[in-house]
């Protein structure tokens, strides 16, 4: 897989039972398997509290319409 670019769509914060999660919409275009385009990709970003620092836990990608 190769990105070529990303293009940032929307980006919010959100608390689920106390902790963040951040949701990340672009449009990212890349070259998958030989495939070039451009495809809209979601991304939800878990943290968790580490200390004195919040580390990203857990990420999921999907597409978005």
């Amino acid at each position: 897989m190769t990105y070529h670019a990303i293009d940032e769509v929307d980006v919010s914060v959100d608390l689920e039972d106390g902790t963040p999660v951040v949701t990340a919409r672009t449009r990212t275009e890349a070259t998958i398997w030989g495939g070039h385009g451009i495809w809209p990709l979601q991304l939800r970003i878990h943290f968790a509290r580490v200390g004195d620092s919040w580390l990203a836990s857990n990420t999921v990608a999907s597409t978005w319409r």
